[in-house]
């Protein structure tokens, strides 16, 4: 594992804190150096307050993606050389994702293969839910407690035989001459 990861194709800027005993920072010159097989990169840096700035320019041109060792390096008054740290830097690619078309195919459009032809369906008028509430109002307003008002509801405006009716006419629609029930119909979609 690496102390340092670096992207190849972007230029960045390493900063180290840094302290200094002994020895006046006023002729100072700081560098890191990253180590490659045949070939050192060395990028200068600046010392201020205690800390060291390196801009890293973009490297994918000279180095591959791998593991590198790298060091700080310090020459004071172009005579005393000092390499306080040692650390492993990590270059990688930046994330990067491509696409393109491997393969375009025809879908087929649905196309009229027979005429349907449904029955004919009587529509009586239904009151409205709203409609049959006002109707039964006054008898709604009598009820003792939650529950038979409940019940009342479900008795004077939700009737069984309404939901029978409005399913067997749903299926008429829907066999359509091919002999599907509703619930067929609808596992087919």
């Amino acid at each position: 594992m690496s102390d340092i990861t670096l992207v190849l194709d972007e230029q960045q800027e390493l900063e180290f804190d840094v302290e200094v005993q002994g020895i006046t920072t006023d002729n100072v010159d700081v560098r890191f150096v990253l180590e490659s097989t045949g070939m050192n990169f060395a990028f200068p840096g600046k010392l201020e307050k205690g800390i060291v700035t390196i801009d890293i320019p973009i490297l994918s041109q000279y180095l591959k993606p791998d593991t590198y060792e790298g060091k700080l390096e310090f020459v004071f008054e172009g005579e005393k050389y000092f390499a306080p740290m040692k650390t492993k830097v990590e270059l990688v690619q930046p994330v990067k994702i491509a696409a393109e078309v491997k393969e375009t195919k025809k879908v087929n459009s649905p196309s009229v293969m027979e005429e349907i032809k449904a029955p004919t369906v009587r529509v009586r008028q239904v009151k409205t839910i709203n409609e049959k509430i006002l109707e039964n109002l006054d008898a709604f307003a009598k009820a003792s407690n939650k529950d038979e008002l409940l019940e009342m509801y479900n008795e004077k405006v939700v009737k069984e035989e309404n939901i029978k009716e409005a399913l067997s006419l749903i299926d008429a629609v829907c066999k359509n001459g091919k002999g599907k029930s509703f619930k067929d119909y609808i596992k087919e979609s």
